[in-house]
């Protein structure tokens, strides 16, 4: 019996006092050669911020969005970049966030010894902004 590693699974949610304040949306991870390649780590100069935001709308899995008559709205790529600039720099950044395992929504806690947290702890993820 072989091991099965599991995809990461980023889910992206507000703090109080931020203007997305309950949204909550789940967006699939990357593979390291993708991340390296994105981010420029690998040599090259990385992926314009265009390319980041169309890439995070391809890893939407699902969100809580509804439209001005309180219908879900499908959570597709269109529907995703259909919405609001600030919306979607807030959520596509919020989202690479949790892509770098390092997010910049709170401090570390005062035991901890390093950024970045074991693997099984980052299967899932969330995001606070």
């Amino acid at each position: 019996m072989g091991f099965r590693p599991k995809s990461k699974t980023i889910v992206v949610r507000f703090a109080e006092d931020h203007a997305l304040y309950g949204l909550e949306a789940v967006f699939g991870g990357m593979d390291i050669r993708t991340y390296l390649r994105v981010t420029g780590m690998d040599g090259s100069e990385g992926e314009s911020v265009g390319d980041g935001i169309e890439r995070c709308a391809k890893a939407l899995i699902s969100w809580n969005v509804e439209d001005s008559e309180g219908r879900a709205v499908d959570p597709t790529p269109e529907a995703f970049m259909a919405q609001d600039h600030d919306f979607v720099l807030a959520v596509s950044g919020a989202w690479f966030e949790g892509l770098s395992g390092v997010p910049k929504s709170g401090p570390l806690d005062a035991g901890s010894a390093s950024g970045e947290t074991s693997p099984e702890a980052q299967i899932e993820m969330e995001i606070l902004s």
